[in-house]
């Protein structure tokens, strides 16, 4: 038997505001499981649409913080950002000896600039 309490769109709407699109953070705010959290954003298409948005918004923030670390030089980011863009020629698949030589051939580069 399910003990948690029924919400109506308006709360789950204002809950889904600033949850970053992660399920259990929805679920803390509700007081209810993961999965009932889930329900509640495929029960209505309003709740689909914030979710969608919210996701959206913490998508947009986690580029800009990336971005930012780029912007600072962070070598961490860089690598990692590489590995994503570039896969064939910085990802797992490439021996670490070839692609120290590309980040040293990268850093090189990036300080004559």
């Amino acid at each position: 038997m399910n003990t948690e309490p029924k919400r109506e769109l308006a709360e789950v709407l204002a809950a889904i505001d600033g949850s970053g699109g992660i399920t259990a953070e929805l679920a803390r705010r509700l007081k209810v499981n993961w999965q009932t959290a889930a329900g509640y954003v495929k029960r209505w298409k309003a709740t689909r649409d914030a979710w969608t948005i919210e996701g959206n918004k913490s998508d947009e923030l986690a580029r800009s913080i990336v971005l930012d670390a780029l912007v600072a030089r962070d070598l961490s980011t860089a690598k990692w950002w590489l590995s994503r863009r570039l896969p064939n020629e910085f990802g797992a698949n490439v021996g670490l000896a070839e692609l120290q030589a590309q980040l040293d051939d990268l850093t090189a580069s990036l300080s004559d600039a």
